[in-house]
């Protein structure tokens, strides 16, 4: 039987492949696995909080009473020359692409704004052909742009600008942020992005792993302190960075000035993106806006079989968290709650800056009545496995036929 497949543009033999654990931070055990069958192996993850733990527990050691013997320091070397940073583990990684004719596969759970990016760099040096995030790129220094050959993409919105040659650092985004794009791209692909005035966006989430099970002392000076409260007893304010990584895969929504939060709720899964939009819309002569939500609903009905079929659904159902789960659509628009409202600002536009006093003298009136439309619309998504994880995959298989 051929149990041939293709993973991340390699060929394995077959798709049994054994996955990060301790079994592989020995060389012989990575042998083993190897005359065992398995076609390629996952090395135990490099975890940053860790390094980043043992570089302070070690200079607290070494410089704990350093004030009552000013010559104590003398007899430890410097810090630096401790085995507590990566390369530990990248030797490892380099031993082991040597040892096996195997693929050896890295894995990295990094935590910091920079630690995603620099940590693969370090992967990367090590051998990596390719680096996968499933998370939002954090940029440590926000003076700088993203490097060039990194990119965000979100499958099914941009994956299509994959350059197999250019890129080596890719980021999935987020499941918040993939259910975003996937709820704004029929609206975009209908309407022109000018007469967005406004936009902004809540997430409904189900608690994460960053949380703490139960209520815990906050360190000192810290600012957030609900991020310390329990995730199964509490509703918890938060923030998101959905709006700044949906300017990297949706560059036109960048002049809407995009807001977005974020609430946690004590649930395992399943998430709900909360949208509002406010439109510059036209009034006919029966006094209706061009912008409702029947047309709102028609453009998602559309795109669930067209263009955005499997990726969006359109539901006309009551749906509660229980009802999406596993769904590996990116996200399920509630249609039924799908609803505007018009009315009138009025402009006063003698506070417009680009209008001068002739252009002014010249009108009837300095105020003028603009019909708005305020949009509010409602998407599901299963930010596990069913959603994210699901579009996660499908983003894989399409760098890797890129490789080819």
């Amino acid at each position: 039987m051929d149990l041939t497949t293709k993973y991340l543009g390699m060929t394995l033999k077959n798709p049994i492949v054994p996955s990060a654990s301790p079994l592989s931070e020995k060389l012989d055990n990575i042998r083993r696995l190897e005359d065992a069958g398995a076609p390629a192996v996952v090395m135990y993850s490099l975890f940053e909080e860790q390094i980043t733990h043992e570089s302070q527990e070690l200079d607290h050691y070494l410089n704990y009473g350093c004030e009552s013997y000013a010559e104590a320091l003398d007899y430890f070397p410097e810090q630096w020359t401790y085995k507590v940073g990566p390369e530990e583990y990248l030797n490892r990684v380099s031993r082991a692409k040597m040892a096996v004719d195997i693929p050896v596969i890295g894995s990295l759970n990094g935590v910091s704004r920079g630690g995603w990016v620099s940590y693969a760099r370090f992967m990367q040096d090590a051998g990596a052909e390719k680096v996968l995030y499933s998370a939002a790129f954090k940029v440590a220094d926000q003076a700088l742009s993203m490097p060039e050959d990194a990119v965000t993409l979100i499958y099914g919105i941009n994956h299509d600008l994959y350059d197999a040659r250019r890129h080596r650092l890719v980021s999935a985004a987020s499941c918040t942020t993939t259910a975003l794009a996937h709820m704004l791209k029929p609206i975009l692909d209908n309407l022109d992005d000018s007469i967005i005035m406004t936009a902004s966006m809540s997430t409904v989430h189900a608690a994460t792993n960053s949380q703490n099970v139960l209520d815990q002392v906050p360190k000192a000076r810290a600012k957030d302190l609900r991020r310390h409260r329990s995730a199964l007893n509490s509703i918890i304010l938060t923030s998101t960075n959905a709006a700044q990584t949906l300017e990297q895969v949706m560059p036109e929504i960048r002049e809407v000035g995009f807001m977005a939060d974020s609430v946690r709720i004590p649930l395992p899964t399943e998430s709900l993106i909360i949208l509002n939009l406010t439109f510059q819309s036209q009034i006919d002569t029966l006094g209706r806006s061009s912008i409702d939500g029947r047309l709102l609903n028609r453009m998602y009905r559309e795109a669930a079989v067209g263009n955005q079929k499997e990726l969006l659904v359109f539901s006309e159902e009551q749906n509660v968290p229980a009802d999406i789960v596993g769904m590996r659509a990116a996200v399920v628009i509630e249609g039924v709650e799908t609803h505007t409202r018009t009315g009138f600002v009025d402009v006063d536009l003698t506070r417009i800056p680009t209008l001068d006093a002739r252009t002014l003298e010249t009108l009837e009136t300095s105020h003028i009545q603009v019909p708005v439309t305020h949009a509010k619309i409602f998407g599901w998504y299963d930010n596990e496995y069913g959603s994210y994880t699901n579009l996660l995959g499908d983003l894989t298989v399409h760098v890797a036929r890129m490789l080819d």
